[in-house]
């Protein structure tokens, strides 16, 4: 049944059980007529209006917005209109009273506090569950970023080499985690929303600031995971990456918000897969690009995110602008050579071997996907780890004998595998660049060499595969009995 504005039952049922709030729909289709019933008109015709409750009503409005906190899902009328390229949609919800970010100050804070290690403790957010204009000021004796890894947060793993364990998610696919209006549209590649939305006055002062250091208001800018130049580049959207340059975005922006495992705009491009040359080649040509910039806490720089992708032309690529000693080392004591020889993901390390797996918490991934164990996931191209030691070797003053903040040198790291690449191990054992022998002799916080992890793995692989034979065996003679039975029983 439709009523005189043309909406339906269907458009004003409330979001009960998992279904999206009506302006969140209505906002996403291309009948702006039926949007402005919706906003105008919407609660009105609800059949639950004699309810007067405001919590439903909102739902009806320009500020309607998903939580996130029951289905992971964070949206909002201006979001859904920018995703499904609604233009028109877009000016009807500002006109209509929308905050031109997009997103509730308040859901920013609470989801980003898990990844912002302590720079935003204590400080206390004042904010109605509805309220759209809280602005929060920044406790000055609030912790600093730059502040050193604690020897917790050097072991805690299975973890990136770059970030730590509590870890967002990449902004893409399904909204699973808060989004403003202006990352939406660097996401969607509309040039048209984002001018819209700029002239709407969202907020992006943070995004804009050089040096990145804590801000002293957190505004919805400061409180993103990501920035518009992140979205821009890991969708290649490269029109829209020059465009947000022009309007003075920071091309060293670290979005400090999720100061645990945030990258640079360069670093992005580098981690991309396959990695983005075409915006590589657009920041590095800025007048005012450092090219050194490092990663807070964890002190990551963009010669270690291209060398964790296993390429030769990418460092050979990178080299010609950043000579690769420039790398140093992280702070868990990485050099390129300790990256070049982690395992990819959980799934590449023996983790039948106690002392393998006390000792390598660390991995390669650079995908902000989850962690996989699971042994058919992606392999370590063994031939490109041989090609990118050797470019390495070749090209810096790294040595194999160098022991990380755990005690681990690049050889522990490569015996940790299930299937160890044993040339590249043969490689490095024999290498000048080994002179003290640290195979044998260089032990981690543990008491281990990679000597000693080495044969503790293959010792226990061997077990692990026997006592999978005997248990397989077991299993069949078990099917075998079960089968013979029933054939006496039927005689």
């Amino acid at each position: 049944m439709t009523d005189q504005h043309g909406l339906t039952e269907a458009d004003l049922e409330p979001g009960f059980d998992g279904y999206d709030f009506p302006a969140v729909r209505m906002a996403g289709m291309a009948n702006p007529r039926l949007l402005e019933a919706m906003l105008s008109h919407g609660w009105q015709l609800s059949p639950f209006y004699r309810f007067n409750d405001n919590g439903l009503a909102m739902r009806y409005g320009p500020n309607a917005y998903m939580n996130g906190r029951s289905d992971g899902i964070y949206d909002s009328p201006l979001l859904r209109a920018i995703e499904s390229g609604q233009l028109e949609n877009i000016s009807i919800l500002l006109r209509a009273g929308a905050d031109p970010n997009g997103q509730l100050l308040r859901l920013m804070y609470d989801y980003s506090m898990p990844f912002a290690r302590s720079i935003y403790q204590n400080v206390a957010i004042q904010d109605r569950e509805f309220n759209v204009q809280t602005n929060v000021q920044l406790d000055r004796n609030a912790a600093v970023y730059t502040e050193n890894m604690t020897r917790a947060e050097m072991e805690e793993g299975p973890a990136r080499f770059w970030a730590g364990k509590a870890f967002p998610p990449l902004l893409s696919g399904a909204m699973n985690a808060p989004m403003t209006a202006i990352e939406m549209a660097a996401r969607k590649g509309s040039i048209e929303a984002l001018q819209t939305i700029l002239t709407a006055g969202a907020d992006h002062s943070f995004w804009l600031s050089s040096p990145p250091s804590p801000p002293l208001t957190l505004s919805h800018s400061a409180l993103s995971i990501s920035s518009p130049l992140h979205a821009a580049i890991e969708e290649r959207n490269t029109e829209m990456l020059k465009e947000l340059l022009s309007y003075g975005f920071n091309p060293n922006l670290l979005p400090l918000a999720a100061t645990i495992s945030c990258f640079s705009p360069l670093m992005t491009a580098l981690a991309c897969e396959p990695p983005n040359i075409e915006a590589c080649e657009i920041l590095s040509s800025l007048g005012d690009i450092n090219m050194d910039l490092r990663s807070p806490i964890y002190r990551i720089h963009a010669l270690h995110v291209a060398t964790a992708q296993l390429s030769v032309s990418l460092l050979r690529y990178l080299s010609e602008k950043l000579p690769l000693d420039r790398a140093g080392k992280t702070a868990l004591g990485h050099t390129l050579l300790h990256i070049a020889c982690l395992p990819l993901e959980p799934s590449e390390i023996n983790l039948s071997s106690s002392p393998i797996t006390t000792s390598i918490t660390r991995v390669r991934a650079l995908s902000r996907q989850p962690l996989s164990k699971d042994p058919d996931s992606d392999r370590t191209s063994l031939s490109s780890q041989i090609d990118t030691v050797n470019y390495i070797l070749s090209n810096s003053h790294c040595s194999v004998s160098e022991q990380d903040e755990l005690g681990n040198t690049a050889l522990h790291y490569l015996a940790s595998y299930a299937d160890l690449n044993e040339p590249l191990i043969a490689l490095l054992r024999s290498s000048e660049n080994d002179q003290s022998n640290s195979w044998n002799t260089s032990r981690n916080q543990w008491g281990y060499t990679a000597e000693d992890i080495y044969f503790d793995g293959k010792n226990n692989a061997n077990v692990e595969m026997d006592r999978r034979v005997i248990e397989s065996e077991r299993r069949r003679a078990r099917r075998g009995g079960l089968w013979r039975g029933r054939g006496r029983g039927t005689v």
